[in-house]
């Protein structure tokens, strides 16, 4: 199963947590999390654009997935989490509180595709 959270409750948490964060927050120690999964966070490029009101989300949407599914790295982190969600349950987390607007969000749908 794959779930998703942001990091103020990760403590609430279980299973295997999943930082998708380009950079790691100073709040967290690696004891926080199980993976940190930097190649399935958005550019920062892409992540300032959008941040900025220069793209719609759905536009973000489609370029992040555009980015993910061109990345062999992400790619691969993908299948992992997958098969990781067979057994475990996977919790992916982040900085953004809303999920509705969240890279997360568009993540968790790639992963349960496959």
């Amino acid at each position: 199963m794959i779930k998703t959270s942001y990091i103020s409750l990760l403590n609430k948490t279980s299973g295997i947590r999943v930082l998708v964060t380009r950079h790691k927050p100073q709040s967290l120690k690696t004891s926080d999390y199980e993976v940190w999964a930097q190649e399935l966070s958005p550019s920062k490029e892409l992540l300032e654009t959008y941040k900025a009101g220069n793209c719609t989300w759905e536009e973000f949407e489609e370029k992040f997935k555009q980015e993910i599914l061109v990345s062999q790295p992400a790619q691969n982190k993908l299948v992992e989490l997958k098969e990781l969600a067979k057994t475990s349950e996977v919790t992916l987390f982040c900085y953004e509180k809303k999920e509705s607007t969240c890279h997360r969000k568009i993540l968790k749908e790639l992963i349960e595709r496959r």
